[in-house]
């Protein structure tokens, strides 16, 4: 049974990618390897750029899944004034009541369509740049941005309008990519990784 992957939720809020994105229209790249090129070029930490480079019907899915993994961590977190900023950060963004919503996280099309319903309008940038401020504040690690997280791009198969290829990451390790090519431009597909 497929449901929401939170692992890769968490990955992504603290460092897919290390970039960013900005509401109302995406500036994507000319190929899949001009795309890699731009997202190895974003510092880690830098998630505000994200905006830019996922497919731009995919970030209301980015941003209920941040705001899900941000609403654990206020019950979880044993520093209160985390639940505080987070309650401030919901306030601010009109973000629906998650204990009141009614979604089935173990189907896809329910978890897409409720994204899709409570998400699209907020302003994804300023969300995901404050959000990574909490996340960051509250983890008291600091983060070496140094470092290139993913360093090699290959195996790209295109079929289409969605290619697919194999990243290297800084530790050798490999990971999926996809792909999507909308209007001439290619974006970071992220929905299949995160709807496992």
């Amino acid at each position: 049974m497929k449901k929401i992957n939170m692992l890769l939720v968490l990955i992504l809020s603290i460092s897919l990618f290390g970039i960013g994105c900005t509401k109302g229209g995406s500036a994507g790249a000319d190929s899949p390897e001009d795309l890699f090129t731009k997202i190895k070029g974003f510092e880690q930490g830098n998630m505000g750029a994200i905006t830019d480079l996922v497919a731009p019907d995919e970030l209301p899915l980015i941003a209920f899944s941040l705001d899900s993994a941000s609403a654990m961590m206020s019950l979880f977190s044993k520093d209160k004034s985390v639940a505080g900023e987070i309650k401030s950060l919901r306030e601010k963004y009109k973000l629906p009541d998650l204990s009141k919503a009614k979604i089935n996280l173990s189907d896809p099309k329910s978890v897409e369509e409720f994204a899709n319903k409570n998400y699209s309008d907020i302003d994804m940038k300023g969300f995901i740049i404050d959000i990574e401020k909490v996340i960051d504040a509250s983890s008291n690690k600091s983060k070496d941005t140094s470092k290139a997280l993913y360093t090699e791009l290959k195996d790209i198969k295109t079929e289409g309008d969605k290619a697919t290829g194999t990243v290297i990451l800084a530790d050798k390790s490999t990971r999926k990519i996809t792909f999507r090519n909308i209007e001439g431009n290619w974006f970071l597909s992220i929905k299949d990784q995160m709807m496992k």
